[in-house]
């Protein structure tokens, strides 16, 4: 997993990155955000755009929602925010809610699909 640093780089679309708040606690500590990058150019544009599918991965459960819907991501001052809360689907309207973005390898992903796979087996038993 590489941390992305900044906002002057590129993302092909169909790029998988990780979130992670950067405030940390208990609740922000023990899931991420997952999504499917639909476009960046940190060139041109200081924003970017997950494809309608997003996933928030509970690292305690091992539980994968999937969130469908498109979120936007911004580079403002020092760092990037999700505009819209995931889970609330409410505008996020603080500025000290920061997220680091990881981009995530081959490996990392084959992984990741193998989980949700293995969650939907499991809602689909219950």
């Amino acid at each position: 997993m590489e941390k992305l640093e900044g906002y002057k780089f590129k993302l092909k679309k169909g790029t998988y990155i990780l979130f992670r708040k950067r405030e940390i606690n208990f609740d922000t500590f023990l899931k991420s955000y997952i999504g499917i990058v639909r476009d960046y150019d940190g060139v041109n544009s200081k924003s970017g755009v997950l494809s309608k599918k997003a996933y928030i991965h509970y690292h305690l459960s091992g539980e994968i929602i999937e969130v469908d819907r498109h979120h936007v991501f911004a580079w403002y001052k020092d760092g990037f925010i999700l505009l819209q809360d995931m889970e609330t689907k409410k505008f996020n309207g603080r500025l000290d809610d920061f997220v680091d973005l990881y981009k995530m390898d081959k490996k990392e992903i084959t992984e990741f699909k193998g989980r949700i796979t293995k969650n939907k087996i499991l809602k689909n038993l219950k």
